[in-house]
């Protein structure tokens, strides 16, 4: 039935059906415009796997989503307690005096992160190569590059 909405469009196109491969995929979803893409991309993830939120860095929107208890003052005390002394465990963070009572995620939180998205950029004369990885940790020091991508750009 969802096929009807994206066939009838300007430019139309199949539902997909399947897990995202790539942020800029929201753009295509039925509802999404460009503000909302614009709000939410900074804030979301595709990774090939269920990965949790880790408390200790993610930003104060996503601690914000975390559950209807954590308002935006709250969730500036949280980092400004996890900035002077990171949450060892989940428990630390869900027992943090402010959380005691208040509703959150039952599941999808840590204190580490295995997924890691490195940028870069260099420019040489009027040239700039941009790139992007991102990188899995695979154990105690071993990181691989799952997906990478690269490009010239001319400078005007």
């Amino acid at each position: 039935a969802e096929d009807d909405y994206y066939m009838n469009l300007d430019e139309p196109y199949r539902a997909a059906n399947r897990p995202l491969a790539d942020v800029t995929e929201l753009r295509l979803v039925r509802g999404v415009t460009a503000e909302i893409y614009e709000r939410l991309a900074p804030f979301v993830v595709v990774l090939p796997v269920t990965t949790a939120v880790n408390v200790n860095t993610a930003p104060l929107e996503v601690l914000m989503s975390l559950g209807p208890g954590i308002d935006r003052g709250t969730a500036e005390i949280l980092a400004g307690a996890r900035d002077v002394q990171p949450f060892q465990t989940v428990d630390a963070f869900t027992g943090f005096p402010m959380l005691v009572g208040r509703p959150l995620l039952g599941d999808g939180l840590s204190t580490r992160s295995d997924w890691f998205a490195l940028r870069m950029q260099a420019e040489a004369g009027a040239s700039i190569l941009s790139a992007r990885a991102l990188l899995a940790r695979s154990g105690p020091e071993q990181v691989q590059i799952v997906a990478r991508t690269q490009g010239f750009f001319d400078v005007d």
